[in-house]
């Protein structure tokens, strides 16, 4: 059986109770693992009760997501704190970035990059991976992602970033991991985008339950975005799942 892994999902938003029930379903469906990231302190600790309830399943990513940042200023030291308290239990560093929708002066983007830049020197001093948000930044997340990959030789990820061919091929030259998720299945230009990434850079997510077309996303769609994207690059289904599997285990360091 094929062997899935969501990079980038939120499994504590996810509507219903029956979790159990999903990871079964998922399975069965060929998902060997999610990275379940954070955006605040309280989804910091859902992911890593998410992780210890579920830890052949769930790996955790601690984060501060940007618009955290603009919206709720005053619990961004508090959440910062916890994250560098318990960084030893988590698998990556994120949804760290930047999110120009919800920063609209020059100095809630200024404090958006200074707790960007605190987040990426503790996944730097940790030997984590970095999980990215790059809404209305592309490219200077970009740049931070090739800085950081150049630098600590760590690995940086690039979530939902396929939005222009030209930054998908400059990232990747700079060794940064991408990732494709639900929307290809609904835009033949997100797909166009997907498919340009270099097959050794590219990995699936499902951001779940972020809707697309008003249809929440789920990790159980990964099967579909594989083969859309192995038909689309005129691959061997398998052939490309074990080559995107493999993408996906590089971003997490072994402990």
């Amino acid at each position: 059986m094929s062997s899935f892994a969501d990079a980038h999902c939120h499994l504590y938003d996810l509507p219903g109770p029956d979790l159990d029930g999903r990871i079964a379903r998922w399975r069965d469906a060929g998902l060997a693992w999610v990275l379940c990231v954070s955006e605040d302190r309280a989804t910091m600790e859902k992911a890593l009760r998410l992780k210890e309830c579920y830890p052949e399943f769930i790996r955790a990513g601690l984060g501060l997501h940007p618009a955290e940042v603009t919206v709720h200023p005053n619990r961004t030291r508090e959440a910062l704190d916890f994250m560098a308290a318990h960084l030893a239990e988590a698998d990556m560093v994120g949804e760290a970035g930047l999110d120009y929708k919800y920063a609209g002066t020059d100095q809630e983007k200024e404090a958006q990059r200074t707790v960007l830049e605190e987040q990426l020197r503790m996944a730097a001093d940790a030997g984590l991976g970095v999980n990215l948000h790059s809404r209305r930044a592309q490219r200077e997340v970009m740049e931070e992602a090739l800085r950081f990959r150049g630098a600590t030789g760590l690995p940086a990820l690039l979530h939902w970033f396929t939005h222009s061919r030209k930054l998908v091929r400059k990232a990747a030259e700079g060794g940064v991991f991408i990732s494709a998720g639900p929307a290809i299945l609904h835009s033949e230009e997100t797909l166009r985008v997907a498919a340009s990434i270099p097959t050794e850079r590219l990995v699936l997510e499902s951001d779940a339950p972020v809707p697309f077309n008003g249809i929440p996303a789920d990790p159980g769609q990964i099967p579909l975005v594989a083969v859309s994207l192995a038909q689309a690059l005129e691959m061997d289904l398998d052939g490309f799942t074990r080559r995107i599997h493999a993408n996906a285990c590089g971003l997490l360091q072994p402990r």
